[in-house]
């Protein structure tokens, strides 16, 4: 999958994280970690059951990664 690497690149670069949020396995993530300086900032949000991803696992997602638990 080809993403705009250079905006990725771009707007990661001052964020404290960045949340890939998709409905498969995590393929886009793997885009997103080889376009960033930083790819251990970058976490992934995904579900791959056909169920859509709501705010409230992206906020559980986001708790996690600052170490708040779910």
């Amino acid at each position: 999958m080809a993403i705009p690497s250079n905006l990725v690149r771009e707007k990661a670069r001052t964020a404290r994280y960045v949340v890939v949020v998709e409905m498969n396995m995590g393929q886009v993530l793997q885009s997103v970690k080889l376009a960033v300086d930083k790819p251990e900032r970058i976490f992934l949000a995904n579900r791959v059951d056909g169920v859509l991803i709501t705010p409230a696992d992206i906020r559980n997602i986001l708790r996690l990664i600052q170490g708040k638990g779910v």
